[in-house]
């Protein structure tokens, strides 16, 4: 598939050196392609058994189905399979699938489903229980995070070594990290914060959000939101929402 998504990918993949096949239903997007990224390219059905024999898509170490159609990738990644590619990653946004993630992996063989939407609506999500923090990561299925926060001028942190902070907060969290100038710190306990440093916590969820409150670097509360528009990156978002408005605290990682 030649969309925007599988163009982007093509782009990138080819200036790292793959050999790459590429397959569309539009002989232009697959003209465009061969002529631009230097790739070779197929034009029919991806879930075609006979046009991916053509690729002989049997030698690829992965297959990548990226067509606008979840049940076109699901099928193009079945048919992969059985002709001997090794992996497949299927692109799937719609939300009736999302939670049979682990059936598409165990019974129809698919090693990878990728949801753009879902992947966005976590991204808001972890940046609305956040909001001063310049970067949230997950890890570990949602039980570990990674945060980067700035301290500023007000920072109870400020002139402060871990031990203290730790001795003082009571917050069971890890300082991982430390980028001052163009300096990067592995910090131990007699480690002294300055204003202006980059610190990266690591900690559960609950804990993360705990010592956010206990050391006062949470901005002014989110209490209300407004999604505009119906899209899947909508849905999902809303759903974390309201399971987060009847639940204290919840992991970013959602099956929904």
């Amino acid at each position: 598939g030649l969309g925007k998504f599988g163009k982007e990918l093509t782009e990138n993949l080819a200036k790292e050196g793959h050999n790459i096949i590429v397959i569309d239903t539009k002989s232009n997007e697959i003209s465009n392609a061969v002529n631009r990224y230097d790739v070779m390219g197929v034009c029919g059905n991806s879930a075609s058994y006979n046009i991916l024999k053509d690729a002989s898509v049997q030698k690829a170490d992965l297959f990548i189905a990226t067509t606008s159609t979840d049940e076109l990738n699901i099928l193009s990644c079945l048919v992969a399979k059985k002709l001997g590619v090794k992996q497949t990653i299927a692109r799937v946004r719609n939300p009736e699938y999302s939670s049979q993630v682990q059936l598409m992996s165990n019974e129809l063989g698919i090693n990878i489903t990728l949801n753009p939407d879902l992947d966005t609506a976590r991204e808001i999500f972890r940046i609305m229980r956040f909001p001063s923090a310049l970067q949230v990561e997950t890890f570990a299925n949602g039980k570990v995070d990674l945060v980067e926060i700035k301290l500023d001028s007000n920072s109870l942190l400020n002139d402060k070594t871990l031990i203290e902070i730790s001795n003082k907060f009571a917050v069971k969290i890890l300082v991982c990290a430390v980028r001052r100038g163009t300096e990067v710190f592995i910090p131990k306990g007699d480690f002294i914060l300055k204003e202006g440093d980059y610190v990266y916590l690591t900690a559960s969820p609950k804990e993360m959000a705990n010592a956010f409150k206990k050391l006062k670097i949470f901005k002014e509360k989110i209490k209300s939101t407004m999604i505009l528009g119906g899209s899947g990156i909508a849905h999902y978002l809303s759903k974390m929402l309201v399971l987060c408005y009847f639940v204290s605290f919840l992991p970013c990682n959602f099956n929904l």
